[in-house]
């Protein structure tokens, strides 16, 4: 559908309806807008978000993070640690819908097992 919408647009420039090539696309966009708006508002689209927490020691933080995870049926992905001398900061993603990553946010602040929690945001999946 995407493609003949285009090639639409392409036609009424080609043959020098440039204000209906116009009002088109600004129908176009609208209309994608209001979708996407939709999407968010049903929450439909699973996203990859990133997460960062510290902790003690890698064994123990993680641990504590896998049991927050655990209720949510979601899994650590692209995990790294980050050992200082103090402390270690572990950044991992975790996929679901808007909701699934509030909720997993509110698990992990409210768990208490974990010195900092930081949302980094959502993440472009290669």
């Amino acid at each position: 559908a995407t493609l003949f919408v285009v090639a639409s647009v392409g036609m009424a420039v080609g043959g020098g309806q440039y204000v209906l090539a116009v009002v088109a696309t600004l129908l176009i966009i609208g209309v994608l807008l209001l979708l996407g708006g939709i999407e968010r508002g049903l929450n439909l689209k699973v996203l990859l978000y990133a997460y960062e927490v510290s902790g003690p020691s890698a064994e123990e933080t993680e641990a504590k993070v896998n049991e927050v995870l655990e209720p949510l049926h979601s899994l650590m992905l692209n995990t790294q640690l980050a050992p200082t001398p103090r402390h270690v900061r572990i950044h991992f993603e975790c996929e679901g819908t808007r909701k699934h990553q509030a909720r997993v946010l509110k698990g992990l602040k409210e768990s208490g097992a974990f010195e900092s929690v930081a949302a980094l945001g959502p993440v472009q999946a290669e």
